[in-house]
């Protein structure tokens, strides 16, 4: 396949220079190369310069570029080119104009969005209530903020933050926002059944619970959990819970087959491996395997990795199979 040009887009939108490569342009133009892949990620400038791919749509000029303040109701509070002018109307740093961008948050009593983002609407200040519920699923308080709730249950800000994302504070007390379905009853995850397979996807054992599972690898329980979130290996097996399905074999991720797409959505290319599709584009394996974990795009264009039904065995798989197996119960 061949491989596409760099070009270099002015403040107007015109292309002005062009590249063979990532590498070519940033040893032109004196900077980094990580530089240049992130300015064509974020759309940024890097060295006077917006950059894309060849066929892909060129960056929108600075005329259409900027950002607008949104008050409470939805509406338009003013406008401005940059998130430094936004910063000195508001009165704040740039740093918070930055993270009101990223994250949505209110500033100053307003939200700060890219021109061409769409309009947020009115904002719903209960957004922020939190619910406490028992072990059983029952609510036990509301509150407007989770500093209230950390001062109603006796527990720090940071500790009902991490019960947020699902942990249980110290009274087995359960935090979740106010927009979110209720949990239900608490399960002990420790408790929940759990298989073990090796890399050719054959049953090594069957165990009750996670913990009775740990015991017998000799690892802690929290390992255990790692591996079933993380979908990694522990001491060479995999972790799947009784009620899921059985693995295939084991397939390194380095080796399983990817795809290449424009971002409408469309096939650029299929390569057999991570190392493969990084030659054929000109990029390291290490920023191909960080677009493929975090849905981001490198080298202009955006990353997955290939159905299962279409991963058919790319070359420098491991499919070796284990001789040890856990004593089964």
């Amino acid at each position: 396949m061949k491989r596409r040009r760099l070009i270099g887009y002015d403040d107007q939108g015109r292309a002005v220079v062009s590249y063979p490569s990532v590498s070519a342009a940033a040893r032109d133009r004196q900077v980094l190369r990580g530089s240049v892949e992130r300015a064509m990620e974020l759309g940024t400038r890097c060295a006077g310069l917006r950059w894309g791919r060849e066929g892909d749509p060129a960056p929108l000029p600075d005329t259409q570029r900027g950002y607008v303040t949104y008050d409470a109701a939805g509406g338009v509070a003013g406008r401005y080119a940059t998130q430094v002018e936004v910063a000195r109307a508001l009165g704040v740093s740039s740093q918070g104009v930055y993270l009101s961008v990223r994250a949505g948050s209110v500033i100053r009593g307003v939200r700060v969005c890219r021109a061409q983002a769409p309009a947020p609407g009115p904002l719903v200040w209960d957004a922020r209530h939190v619910v406490a519920y028992d072990d059983a699923g029952e609510v036990i308080g509301t509150y407007e903020s989770q500093v209230q709730a950390a001062r109603a249950l006796g527990e720090s800000v940071t500790a009902v933050h991490h019960s947020l994302n699902g942990r249980r504070l110290r009274q087995g007390v359960r935090v979740r926002r106010k927009a979110e379905p209720p949990p239900g009853a608490y399960v002990d995850s420790a408790k929940l059944p759990v298989r073990l397979y090796d890399n050719a996807g054959v049953l090594g054992g069957e165990y009750p619970s996670r913990t009775a599972a740990a015991e017998a690898l000799k690892v802690p329980v929290t390992s255990v959990a790692h591996a079933l979130a993380r979908g990694l290996r522990l001491q060479r097996w995999r972790v799947v819970d009784a009620d899921a399905p059985a693995p295939g074999p084991y397939v390194g991720q380095g080796a399983r087959v990817v795809e290449a797409l424009t971002d409408a959505g469309d096939l650029v290319g299929r390569y057999a491996s991570q190392s493969a599709a990084a030659a054929a584009h000109g990029m390291t394996q290490s920023a191909l395997s960080h677009a493929l974990r975090w849905g981001t795009r490198c080298g202009g264009l955006r990353w997955r990795y290939a159905a299962p039904a279409d991963d058919a065995a790319p070359s420098g798989a491991s499919h070796t199979e284990s001789t040890h197996h856990p004593a089964r119960i």
